[in-house]
């Protein structure tokens, strides 16, 4: 679907295991994925520049987002500020900050099924730079139960 993918994972042992499932269910289509062992919010100025094109024009972007749940006891966690990508980085300051650099786009994240999306949305709607931009409304695309996890689609 993508002529492109830059994928990023931050854990050596996991990106490992993603290059290797890569090769595996993708084939030769697997030239067509980038990866990178690192974390991607600090990547997020250079990815907006490879996506703009010289006269300011964006290819489209999707970005995945799946952020470590809590460990084992992630059950009892619902509030998305309890959903950390790093080690303090709140799940709506990551979606302000891929808004802030790649928007318009379409950003998916895998989200435990007792996630509270409505609050979710309300915190991100009310956000600063989010209320500041006229064209950077916050829209949920889809919302879908899979498995034991709840698969969000915003438009940003």
């Amino acid at each position: 679907v993508f002529p492109e993918v830059i994928a990023f994972e931050i854990n050596k042992n996991r990106s490992i295991l993603l290059e290797k499932n890569c090769k595996k269910k993708l084939g030769n289509l697997s030239s067509r994925v980038t990866l990178y062992c690192r974390d991607s919010m600090g990547a997020l100025g250079e990815i907006s520049s490879k996506f703009r094109g010289t006269g300011g024009e964006q290819r489209p972007i999707c970005v995945m987002l799946d952020p470590p749940w809590g460990g084992v006891n992630y059950r009892r966690k619902c509030c998305e500020d309890e959903l950390k990508l790093g080690e303090d980085m709140p799940l709506s300051m990551v979606v302000m900050l891929v808004a802030q650099h790649l928007a318009p786009v379409v950003l998916g994240m895998k989200l435990p099924l007792q996630f509270q999306v409505n609050p979710f949305m309300y915190k991100l709607q009310n956000m600063p730079y989010l209320c500041m931009q006229e064209a950077s409304e916050v829209r949920i695309a889809t919302i879908k139960k899979m498995g034991k996890q709840l698969f969000v689609v915003l438009e940003l």
